[in-house]
């Protein structure tokens, strides 16, 4: 049995935000699922150096390094903003990393201790990751912690102390699917 002592239940919520639409309702169900259980929130943005365009065989210059960290950095002070204009008591602090975004969220999580990671939906290829999203199937997978994958048009509150356990109220949210359900007993330590 996972140890359940009060130091695994007592770390932030870790969301990750990228600047989409679906990223920032993931933040405000995240948002008011560390409302709810009285933790931080840690917003975590992965960035990297896009790869130089290639036009007849020789790269094209792109943007500089500065220009793209920065325009990361401007990405999440918007969402920290969001968060903090509708924080109320919770405490959002935002974290820019430099890395895929699945390695991002979890290392972040890993060494905060996180209690719960939740990230946004997106439809790509595999029927897996048409339901969840390439990041989401990945986190959810190596996560120590409850992973929640909060779909667009989800009308479920973040937890039973909102009003019913999850899955009432007609809306489509997922504890990370099957690999997230799988994940519910784990904690990040």
């Amino acid at each position: 049995m996972p140890d359940q002592s009060a130091a695994h239940l007592t770390g932030p919520v870790v969301v990750g935000v990228d600047g989409s639409d679906t990223s920032r309702l993931a933040l405000d169900w995240a948002l008011a699922a560390a409302a709810q259980r009285g933790l931080a929130l840690i917003a975590v943005h992965a960035w990297a150096m896009p790869l130089p365009p290639v036009a007849m065989g020789a790269a094209v210059p792109g943007p500089s390094f500065d220009a793209v960290k920065q325009g990361a950095q401007d990405s999440l002070d918007t969402e920290v903003e969001h968060a903090r204009a509708h924080a109320g008591s919770v405490t959002v602090e935002g974290r820019l990393v430099s890395g895929p975004p699945v390695t991002a969220v979890l290392d972040v999580a890993e060494s905060e201790r996180a209690s719960l990671i939740v990230l946004g939906s997106r439809g790509l290829d595999s029927f897996s990751e048409l339901l969840i999203g390439s990041t989401g199937v990945q986190v959810a997978g190596h996560a120590r912690c409850p992973v929640v994958i909060h779909r667009e048009h989800t009308d479920v509150p973040p937890g039973p102390e909102a009003g019913g356990e999850r899955g009432q109220g007609g809306g489509k949210a997922q504890a990370g699917g099957a690999l997230g359900k799988r994940r519910l007993g784990k904690r990040c330590a």
